[in-house]
This record gives structure tokens, sequence and C-alpha cells, in this order.
């Protein structure tokens, strides 16, 4: 466990993480855009509450526009609309809900949809529930900064098909330094105090069977 949280914490994993966040977020969008029916709805105005249910659940920002008509949208963080620059580009997008993956979809010659991946979730106001963190982790440090071009010491964060989104810049000195709790503590106490009965049984098996010099030899072996 001590492992898997020391390494968690090195830049390259984080930023790992950071990347394997954002494909799985795509990949809940690929699921919705397969749902040809609903979003005939979602254009439609004609959704079910459990539709809405569904769509609030999604792990990103949608809103559905029919012309330059607002139809639907799950989330009132922000209200992201589309440019003709950006049709069809995944572009990092900053607003006052923090930063976002922001991909635009022509659905057809009329309706269009603006999607927000969530990357950092910033409050304005924070207190012990509500803070700024990464929406992949918590771990990762606020701090941390997303770049569009590459300095020293920065890391590429890519899609799921490999395509460059963008690069995080890590500050060492921000970086959490994992300890163990007492349970942790408590666990390894007790692991090393059976290590110790299970060698002692052995040795002691070892001497009865063959000799004292031997299983001398044998414990500082061990100890050594």
């Amino acid at each position: 466990r001590y492992y898997t949280h020391t390494h968690a914490l090195q830049p390259e994993r984080m930023a790992n993480t950071v990347s394997k966040d954002l494909a799985k977020r795509q990949t809940a969008l690929n699921k919705l855009l397969d749902n040809k029916e609903l979003l005939t709805r979602m254009f439609a105005d004609s959704l079910s509450d459990n539709d809405i249910a569904y769509l609030q659940k999604q792990p990103f920002y949608v809103f559905a526009y029919d012309k330059d008509t607002l139809s639907f949208w799950n989330s009132n963080i922000v209200l992201a609309d589309c440019n003709a620059a950006g049709k069809g580009q995944l572009t990092v997008l900053h607003h006052p809900g923090g930063v976002s993956l922001q991909e635009c979809i022509t659905v057809n010659s009329q309706q269009r949809l603006t999607v927000l991946f969530p990357i950092v979730i910033q409050y304005s106001l924070e207190n012990d529930y509500l803070k700024s963190h990464y929406a992949a982790a918590d771990y990762i440090p606020i701090s941390t900064q997303i770049l569009s071009a590459p300095v020293k010491g920065s890391i590429a964060v890519n899609s799921a098909n490999g395509q460059l989104l963008f690069y995080l810049q890590f500050h060492k000195q921000d970086i959490q330094h994992w300890t163990p709790d007492a349970v942790m503590i408590w666990l390894i106490i007790a692991a090393l105090l059976f290590s110790v009965s299970w060698l002692q049984l052995i040795i002691i098996k070892v001497v009865q069977q063959r000799s004292p010099l031997f299983g001398f030899l044998l414990t500082f072996c061990v100890l050594a």
C-alpha cells in the first residue's frame, strides 16, 4: 500500500491518471452519441425524468444547440458554445468553474453539441467540504499548471487515441508525501512479529532435528 501511494504521487503517474480519467469521460460521451433516440429527444425537448437523471450523472457537461438555440444543458456551472474555428477540435477552456477540455460535435446541419470534460474543478469560495481539485484525483496538487506548449519538466497529456491535448507542469514542493497512518503502522508491526515468530519456529525445528551449532549458524545468517 505504501508503494502504491508513493508511486501514484510521481508526476509521470499523476499525468497518466489525468489521461486515463479523460479517456473514461470520452468513452462515456461515445456511449451517449451512440444513443440516437436519446439525442433526438434531447433536441426535441421531450426528455423523460429518467433521461434527465441519466444525463445529469454523466462525467461531462453537455450543451445541445438547435441552430443557435440552447435546447438542453446538464450543468449550470458554465455556459459553453463552440465558435466556428473550434468545431471538430479538442481545446482547453478556462472558465469560472475551473478548466475543461472542450469538444465540439456537429450532429447535423442544424444541431450541434458542445461538451466539456472537467480537468480542474474550481470553487470561488472554499470550505472543508468544497475544495478546488483536479477531477482525476484529489491528490494532484491544485497548483499544477495546464499548458498549451511544453516547458522544461512539463509532461504531455494525450487522448485515448494518442492525440496531444496539453501539458502539465508540476511543482515538486506542492506534491504530497504519503505517510502511513496508525492502522498501516500496526499492520507492519504485526507482520514483523509474525515473521519473527515463524522464523523462530523453523530454527527450533532445525535445532531439534540437527544440532545447536547448525541452529546458531542459521540464526546468524537470518539476522545478517
